[in-house]
């Protein structure tokens, strides 16, 4: 005969496991689910398209904002230790994705993150002053507890800037799904970042379903210039693919200074 104690123990594994299973299948079932930036699988819809990508639609700290009213405040700075270059590209049907090799990391005070990804939209997703620049970068870092931080980056037309920006020129996939190894072009994620690291920090979201919210933001307030023509085929590669800005909610976007 079990103990109340065992029962109830019983029960908190068993609810445990059909929770689990729940939560795979409803993973596995919004994975097939087609979205997009426009019509009736665009952003304003993106909530009620899976049960797991609700936060889309009633989230409070989603992603992107508009920064430019961000408060001044004394924020630690970024120190970016990139060692390590793209392995593989992917045009994924939503943006051109580099994967990234394992090595290069972002140390924001005491916390550390591991660069995984960086990827393109067109144009920018966050705002200053209402206005969007041309395009945004954003490189994906992930601690170790599984928490992520976005260094987004505006992209502007101006002169070329480092060699990586000539290896991405021929490194973008145009038909989607397409993928393929990039590691001997040395596309250095170091040359996507500006001289200058100030930023606007904020916590919000995922900008793509499932809009999963929690994730540190880090806005460069500085532009990196790249050629025109590499803005012109990132755009007519991707479409435009930046979801529309998002309520601050009682949220105080801040400034390094």
């Amino acid at each position: 005969m079990f103990s109340d104690t065992g029962v109830t123990m019983g029960r908190r594994i068993w609810i445990g496991v059909v929770l689990w299973f729940w939560v795979v299948c409803l993973a596995q079932a919004s994975e097939g689910v087609h979205w997009s930036y426009v019509g009736e699988t665009g952003p304003e819809h993106w909530g009620s398209l899976a049960e797991p990508w609700a936060l889309c639609g009633d989230g409070t700290r989603q992603s992107p904002i508009d920064v430019g009213a961000a408060l001044p405040a004394r924020l630690p700075p970024l120190e970016f230790d990139y060692r390590s270059w793209a392995e593989t590209v992917v045009n994924n049907g939503h943006t051109i994705r580099f994967d990234v090799a394992p090595g290069s990391t972002l140390h924001a005070g005491v916390n550390r993150y591991r660069l995984v990804q960086f990827h393109f939209h067109t144009p920018s997703e966050h705002l200053r002053w209402g206005m969007p620049a041309p395009a945004e970068l954003h490189l994906v870092h992930r601690a170790d507890d599984g928490t992520l931080a976005v260094v987004a980056v505006w992209l502007v037309p101006g002169r070329w800037s480092g060699s990586t920006f000539s290896s991405l020129w021929g490194a973008l996939p145009t038909l989607e799904h397409q993928r393929y190894p990039v590691r001997a072009l040395r596309i250095d994620p170091e040359d996507l970042l500006p001289a200058r690291r100030d930023y606007v920090y904020y916590r919000g979201s995922l900008t793509t379903p499932p809009c999963t919210e929690g994730v540190e933001w880090f806005v460069l307030t500085e532009p990196v210039e790249v050629p025109p023509g590499l803005l012109h085929r990132l755009g007519r590669i991707m479409g435009a693919n930046a979801r529309p800005v998002q309520p601050l909610n009682g949220r105080t976007p801040l400034r390094s200074r």
